[in-house]
């Protein structure tokens, strides 16, 4: 994949290289965060019906069908259309880079840079997966180590700047680390939240500096809050 040094970084301290998120992760994060509670409610009513419609009233479960086939998958969409189409939250499925400056960070969307094809056949699909790149690691001396083996020309991908905007940390609400990366939560009006994977950063110290800036912001915020 394309480093981030090849596209102009203007005056940020921190920088990610190219990074999205799948798409199936990226729908399950958004229920965790914004409807777990909605579809616990929804669980328990189902259920309840469903053992209703058994013990008492066959009635009971037209209201377990409607609720599975009905009720829950108008209110999944209602989530999906009020957080998943916020520029935060869809910016996490197109290629991009986050920059993290002293006073905010810019999400810098990407596209690939046109290729000519002889054949005229043109290969749409998007190769963006941070876990494809052979990342450096560290020995028990503390140096980085790369890995010898043949990079994919797939993730040999040239980039592009397509769009970007940047929000002061102060937009970010809080923070809080999952399986393969830390989720940024944003608050109102823009919302959403952005995927920060573990391997998104080339150097640990990059990714220390941008964790540093957002609890230093989080930090403040408290402090003004308790003083209020």
């Amino acid at each position: 994949m394309t480093s981030p040094q090849t596209i102009p970084l203007s005056d940020s301290v921190a920088a990610t290289e190219v990074i999205c998120m799948n798409r199936s992760r990226l729908i399950a994060t958004m229920f965790y965060l914004y409807g777990w509670l909605t579809l616990t409610v929804l669980g328990v009513l189902a259920v309840g019906a469903l053992v209703a419609g058994i013990v008492i009233d066959v009635r009971w479960a037209i209201v377990f069908l409607m609720v599975v086939f009905i009720v829950t998958p108008l209110l999944m969409s209602f989530l999906y259309f009020f957080h998943g189409l916020r520029p935060t939250t869809a910016a996490n499925v197109v290629p991009h880079i986050l920059l993290f400056g002293n006073d905010e960070f810019t999400i810098r969307i990407l596209e690939k840079e046109k290729e000519d094809n002889s054949d005229g056949d043109s290969n749409t699909k998007e190769e963006c997966n941070p876990k494809e790149k052979n990342w450096s690691k560290k020995n028990s001396r503390g140096d980085e180590e790369t890995s010898n083996e043949e990079q994919d020309p797939k993730s040999d991908i040239e980039y592009v700047t397509r769009y970007e905007f940047s929000l002061p940390y102060s937009d970010i609400e809080r923070y809080q680390s999952g399986r393969d990366g830390f989720i940024i939560s944003i608050k109102k009006p823009q919302q959403g939240f952005i995927w920060l994977p573990y391997t998104a950063f080339g150097k640990r110290e990059e990714m220390e500096t941008a964790l540093k800036h957002i609890q230093t912001s989080l930090a403040a915020e408290n402090r003004l809050h308790r003083k209020v």
